[in-house]
């Protein structure tokens, strides 16, 4: 195997002609048509006849020996499907309006000769919600069966459909969280109305193919006018998670035993989530509990619960971690009537009961049982959390006895598999790994979700953080690339804060379509998936052209009402009014990112008028802002050019030094400066939020290594401090340890970056040609002696091992097959002479000597000699000495 030694400045200047595309792209072409639903009345919508509604769908018939079968299948909002009582999925993916998507299942499997059963179970929020506008309504559904002798097509044919309003669910239920604008009847933060099941009015066996549905109604027919395309990404994978630990139980004396507090859907704030808290609880003296383990598994073991009259029992639950989906709940034998009531919480600060109620959230629900076995299991309203409590109500005047058989949750989330891998030599950091592996698996959905409990949202900034985690975790390219592709249907220059988006409210925040364009150019490289970047391209040129009308005497300046992205732990940064401070430094530094960024995109497809122009847009940006904030006399660059309005962040000088404003006299005088402030704050300079930490880290690994300390130490500090504090996930502040009552999302995946940075900068891959065809190796060493990983890419895995010797380092890589690796030697062994280094290809086990050259030119702020080699694919053993 060849090794060729030749100088950094020039093979980086090189590029491969990329043919090679690791996702099969779909055209969509926008073609507004007009769509039949079926649903069970042809009232509005937004109707309050149809707010919190749930609908049962049975469509029968026959086939002779079923040879092939599909149906695309859509509903609004959501949907489960069944065939022959076989439970096959659900949907649709989040939409805008007036996009939607479909899905498609193979229906083969589940058929056979003679009669047949389709069954759907729809649910209709009925209200505008801030994520998703009440656009589409009902059930729709295309599918074509083959036997032998013929096909049979199935439509949303009313004479052929039977459908029944699901009177089990109470339509009446208080809000999940309070309204974000206008009245609480019709908008709220989080997915919609609490659920609330009577499993009295359940119909068991409605699913099935022996259930008679004669007495259903037909549906009506509402035509929709939508643009259909079919699902992009795979299916959410589904499968039970049991709690690991019972951490309480008790009674609920009186009054509160029998308060049954099913609020208007209009008083959230008086729904008995709230009250909830307010709960005593006591050891139980009239209660009676036995075999309480057998709650935690399914297992045909139940435990047993014996209530008197006019009281209530109480459990609580903690499932060990954070997790994510449809409780489930299995009772061996209930009584009708009983009244169970459910309280979900992660607040791991708050551990003697569910804290149902902070950030406006009111996360519970309710179930009444029937008589003998049952199973309820949550229908479509995702819950996050840790920790379950159930306040079992005996409304009766004669005891009970219950038998509960287990409490589970069936856990959904995006499905990945674990690529990349991480292992160094500081246990706390292989515990940020792995809970920031965690953190991001719960945040990935249908979408890239801020957090899985308050919002559920995919804001553009917290998507373009998860994905980067994303490319390094799992290798998954399809949900950044179905993000991308939902901003390409949002018309005109413009982009909203967070996609979907209903267009009820958005905080507009300047900095989220530039970080749009950096996504695609993020994509474009980890990827390598030309098409999807030909299909964006337009809108990204859409919001460029838009952005830069904004540049006003050489600055980016904005009117916009809020234009800042972190929320800080010090509320130093303007959240509000952010026009009053004039031009900000984030917003031209991320400005000068994006021109880059499109630079390179326009450059790789051929355009290189376009990208020449950029380049020159970027130079002149970056010119007068580096100008124009930086303050020689406090040492750091300046939040914003209004004097009257002083104030900086670690995150926004981050910014300055990885967008390349910062020179090395700068670096090396800012973050000393600003990381003093840690320890004694000053008025006016702010640390960094979960958005901006990752900024800020940005900042740091671009500078010279003597300031990576730093990284160290802010890791060690605050993620540390969560860990410390019992987390399973990372927090959206972190800095809830010292102030527990600024209490937001304990779950945020875009607060969970160490495995991007780890993957990119320690284990040191990162892509150099889209899709790694081309991939560099330059590790960062930190304050770690040894680490070990792997990072995914399109042509298979990297594996990276490297540890510090008394005489320099030794690495073992792999390059996999039609790529190349340009492994770069790191500068952190304080030397100035060029080191000897060894390869031996382990493979064939040749030993190589190779010569090596000094390279300075592409790092600017170091400047201690560089040997640079080519790898060709193999297994290398590489030995560095001093």
């Amino acid at each position: 195997m060849k090794v060729i030694s030749y100088c950094l400045s020039v093979f980086l200047s090189l590029f491969f002609a990329i043919t090679f595309s690791s996702v099969s792209a779909i055209e969509i072409q926008p073609e507004l048509k007009t769509y039949p639903f079926l649903w069970i009345n042809n009232h509005p919508a937004n109707d309050s006849r149809n707010t919190n509604i749930y609908a049962m769908f049975r469509y029968s018939f026959e086939i002779d020996d079923p040879q092939s079968a599909y149906i695309k299948i859509s509903a609004g909002n959501y949907y489960k499907l069944y065939v022959n009582g076989h439970y096959l999925g659900r949907g649709p993916v989040r939409e805008s309006a007036p996009w939607y998507q479909y899905d498609r299942y193979d229906l083969l499997p589940y058929l056979k000769t003679g009669k047949n059963v389709i069954a759907v179970q729809v649910f209709h929020r009925g209200m505008t919600n801030y994520m998703e506008k009440c656009a589409v309504m009902g059930l729709w559904v295309d599918g074509l069966i083959q036997d032998k002798k013929r096909a049979v097509s199935i439509t949303t044919d009313v004479e052929k459909w039977r459908v029944r309003k699901d009177n089990s669910f109470a339509q009446n239920t208080p809000h999940w969280s309070d309204a974000i604008k206008g009245p609480a009847e019709t908008t709220n933060w989080g997915p919609g109305p609490q659920e609330y099941k009577d499993m009295r009015q359940h119909l068991p066996n409605w699913t099935t193919l022996d259930y008679d549905d004669t007495s259903w109604s037909r549906p009506d027919i509402v035509n929709t006018d939508i643009i259909f395309y079919e699902r992009i990404i795979p299916a959410l994978r589904e499968s039970h998670f049991s709690p690991g630990e019972i951490m309480r139980t008790g009674e609920i004396p009186a009054p509160y035993a029998t308060r049954v507090e099913i609020a208007d859907r209009s008083r959230s704030e008086e729904s008995f989530a709230v009250k909830f808290m307010d709960y005593p609880i006591q050891q139980a003296e009239t209660v009676r509990f036995s075999n309480t383990g057998n709650i935690l598994k399914e297992d045909g073991l139940a435990a047993k619960l014996h209530i008197p009259a006019h009281k209530a029992a109480y459990l609580q639950l903690d499932f060990g971690k954070q997790v994510k989906g449809y409780p489930r709940l299995k009772w061996q034998h209930g009584v009708d009537g009983i009244v169970v009531d459910l309280a979900y919480s992660e607040d791991v600060l708050m551990r003697e009961r569910p804290n149902t109620f902070f950030e406006r959230t009111y996360t519970a629900g309710q179930m009444i049982l029937a008589d003998g076995p049952q199973t309820y299991e949550a229908a479509f309203l995702i819950h996050s959390f840790r920790y379950m409590g159930l306040v079992i109500r005996n409304l009766k005047d004669e005891a009970v006895n219950l038998k509960l058989d287990g409490v589970t949750i069936n856990f959904c989330t995006y499905p990945v598999e674990r690529r990349g891998t991480f292992w160094c030599d500081d246990p706390l950091f292989n515990q940020i790994w792995e809970t920031s592996e965690w953190t991001n698996r719960l945040c990935m959905s249908d979408l890239y979700e801020d957090c899985p409990r308050r919002e559920q949202v995919q804001w553009v900034a917290d998507a373009v953080v998860e994905a980067n985690n994303n490319y390094y975790l799992y290798g998954d390219y399809a949900l950044a690339r179905q993000f991308l592709l939902m901003g390409t249907h949002i018309p005109g220059g413009g982009l909203p804060s967070y996609i979907p988006n209903s267009g009820l409210w958005d905080p507009a925040i300047s900095t989220y379509p530039m970080e749009y364009v950096r996504a695609l150019h993020d994509y474009m490289m980890y990827s390598g998936d030309m098409t999807t970047v030909r299909t964006v391209l337009p809108k990204a040129e859409q919001i460029i052209i838009r952005l830069l009308q904004d540049i006003r005497d050489g600055l980016y300046m904005t009117d916009n009402n809020r234009q800042l992205f972190d929320l800080p732990p010090i509320g130093t940064v303007p959240l509000f009014k952010a026009f009053e401070y004039g031009s900000h430094l984030h917003l031209n530094c991320h400005m000068i990112l994006l021109l880059d960024a499109i630079a390179d995109i326009e450059k790789r497809l051929g355009n290189t008028v376009k990208s020449n122009d950029y380049i020159t847009k970027a130079e002149e940006l970056r010119m007068h802002t580096g100008r124009r904030f930086w303050n020689d006399e406090l040492n750091y660059f300046r939040g914003a050019t209004n004097p009257a309005k002083e104030y900086t962040s670690l995150a926004f000088n981050g910014d300055a030094v990885w967008s390349g404003l910062a020179d090395q006299e700068q670096i090396d005088r800012m973050w000393p400066s600003l990381f003093k402030n840690l320890a004694e704050p000053k008025t006016g300079i702010s640390s960094a939020g979960y958005i901006g930490s990752f900024y800020m880290m940005e900042g740091l690994f671009a500078s010279p290594s003597k300031h990576h300390g730093h990284i160290s130490g802010f890791y060690h500090n605050y993620y540390g401090k969560m860990l410390k504090a019992g987390a399973t996930t990372f927090w959206e502040q972190y800095n809830y340890t010292e102030n527990p009552e600024n209490k937001l999302s304990y779950c945020h995946g875009a607060g969970a970056h160490f495995p991007f940075f780890a993957g990119r900068e320690v284990l040191g891959v990162r892509p150099v040609e889209p899709g790694f065809k081309v991939f560099r190796i330059y590790p960062k060493t930190l304050h770690f002696g040894m680490v070990e990983g792997k990072v995914p890419t399109p042509f298979g895995d990297i594996a990276v091992n490297w540890h510090l010797t008394s005489a320099g380092m030794q690495l073992k890589i792999s390059v996999p097959e039609e790529t190349t690796c340009e492994l770069i030697i790191p500068d952190t062994f304080g030397h100035d002479t060029i080191p000897a280094i060894e390869i031996i290809d382990v493979q064939n086990n040749i030993s190589l000597d190779v010569v090596t050259e000094k390279f300075t030119e592409l790092f600017p702020y170091e400047h201690k000699p560089k040997a640079g080699l080519r790898l060709s694919p193999g297994i290398f053993k590489i030995e560095i000495r001093y």
